[in-house]
């Protein structure tokens, strides 16, 4: 009841009295005379229309532009607007209805003067639209953040041991692999803020503003400069701009709001603008994106590998052989894989061992087509070393029913009693002939189990993955590898063997 009787007394006050002729929207006062908007506080700006015939009105400052439907009789009217209207005054005989909008509003239908004497509404006289001009604030919104790369190397082989024999070279084939993982920090947003004051030219319509501020939700306020002092006067028409910054502990999007404050002398209102702060489009300041990789035993490997690359591996071989020819005994080789992170140097290393056995003891290796071309005694190039066997190429082979030649000249077909056999009687008849054998002495004790174990037709029946098959092939593949002069004593050059 209080509020409604100050609310009375104002309107009183200012000559305003309830009016009776609503809008679709607000519900009028009258006033009498012809107060301007200013006079009656609503709005320090004012388009006046008069006389009202229907049309498109507007100020000369180009702020406010109004479209007015006046009806047949010349009493009533609808209107929009393109900024909001804080009241309309709609002026008739010696009153007028004033239409006051909060918020304020851009449009409204079946406005009216107030009744004349005879209790019908007036004709229109004129009609004015109160407005205020608030200061126009814009802004841009640059984020930016700093993304930093941690780097892995991952250095492997599958050899891990070597048996050698001296002076033979073996290249040990690398992988180096690289991954890294970035971590983003330092975020935070920069940009400009644009003030324009947008009230037409004429005294008093400077725009005294007393602060610039800048704040990013929920609430962090940031660092704004402008090129001026305040309070500042920015004149009609005129812009100021400043710029801001503002760290943020994250990547979430947020809302950026710049607010112009104006003295309450001023006419022309403050205003605010705002921007989505998002880190999708970010600038990056990228730090160890990429690194140099290099190894400490093969110069050849210097590779700069960047993020973009991944995933990454280098493939390279070190005849390891080499390094340690000439000494005898067994010998721990470590070399390094090594990855400098290119703006904190940070070395990332990972090392690798191989376990080498060189084998200086006398004779040398031959392979199972060796054995087979010299097997025979009536020519000149049979090797002797068959006869250090019982019978010699006529010694039974175990359980198979065959020769040793026999079986050495006995295609496997897949069979895999028949691919250890082979690589069996060579390896043995290299032994007999010198070689050292000490690489293979349980190789071969295992393969002797499994030979007189089973026979060639039960082993036969052994299909795939069977356990029994894969140990047969195992045992041949050492074997083969001895043969061949991969391990033990290294091969002979059988083009100087026995003739």
């Amino acid at each position: 009841m209080l509020l409604l009787l100050g609310v009375l007394g104002a309107l009183a006050f200012l000559g305003l009295q309830p009016g009776g002729a609503g809008a679709t929207h607000v519900t009028p006062t009258v006033v009498a005379g012809n107060p301007t908007c200013s006079q009656l506080g609503y709005g320090t700006f004012e388009l006046k229309v008069d006389p009202v015939p229907s049309g498109t009105y507007a100020r000369s400052d180009g702020v406010l532009t109004v479209n007015l439907v006046v009806n047949a009789a010349g009493d009533s009217f609808d209107w929009t607007s393109n900024i909001p209207v804080l009241a309309v005054v709609a002026k008739g005989g010696d009153k007028g209805n004033v239409y006051v909008y909060n918020p304020a509003a851009k449009g409204d239908t079946g406005l009216q003067a107030p009744d004349n004497s005879s209790g019908s509404a007036a004709g229109l006289s004129h009609i004015s639209f109160c407005y205020d001009i608030a200061l126009e604030v814009t802004k841009t919104a640059q984020t930016s953040l700093t993304r930093t790369w941690d780097w892995t190397v991952d250095k492997s082989s599958e050899t891990t041991s070597l048996n050698l024999s001296k002076d033979q070279s073996y290249e040990v084939s690398y992988d180096v692999e690289l991954g890294a993982t970035s971590q983003d920090s330092n975020h935070a947003v920069a940009g400009t803020i644009t003030i324009k004051n947008p009230a037409p030219a004429g005294a008093g319509n400077g725009a005294i503003i007393t602060s610039v501020t800048d704040t990013v939700s929920p609430a962090i306020a940031a660092t704004v400069q402008c090129p001026v002092t305040f309070p500042h006067t920015l004149a009609p028409g005129a812009t100021l701009t400043c710029t801001y910054s503002a760290a943020l502990p994250d990547a979430a999007t947020r809302t950026n709001t710049a607010t112009a404050t104006v003295d309450p002398a001023s006419k022309v209102k403050g205003g605010s603008g705002t921007a989505a702060v998002s880190f999708a489009n970010a600038t990056a300041t990228k730090v160890d994106e990429c690194v140099k990789v290099t190894d400490d035993k093969n110069p050849a490997v210097n590779e700069t590998v960047c993020a973009n690359d991944l995933p990454e591996t280098i493939t390279y071989k070190i005849d390891v052989g080499k390094a340690v020819s000439g000494t005898c005994g067994e010998h721990t080789y470590v070399n390094t894989a090594k990855a400098v992170e290119q703006d904190t140097k940070q070395e990332r290393t990972d090392p690798h061992t191989v376990v080498v056995t060189v084998n200086c003891a006398e004779g040398c290796s031959l392979t199972p087509g060796y054995w087979k071309n010299h097997a025979d005694p009536t020519r000149k190039q049979f090797d002797d070393t068959w006869l250090e066997l019982p019978a010699g190429p006529n010694t039974p082979f175990f359980n198979s029913g065959k020769t040793y030649l026999q079986a050495l000249n006995t295609s496997p077909g897949g069979n895999a009693y028949w691919i250890l056999a082979h690589a069996y009687i060579a390896a043995e008849l290299n032994g007999l002939n010198g070689a050292d054998t000490s690489a293979i002495t349980q190789t071969m004790a295992d393969a002797k189990a499994l030979l007189q174990k089973y026979t060639p037709t039960e082993v036969a029946t052994f299909k795939g993955n069977n356990a029994e098959r894969k140990k047969f092939i195992d045992l041949a593949l050492t074997l083969d590898k001895y043969n061949n002069g991969l391990i033990g004593p290294g091969h002979c050059d059988e083009d100087t063997s026995k003739t």
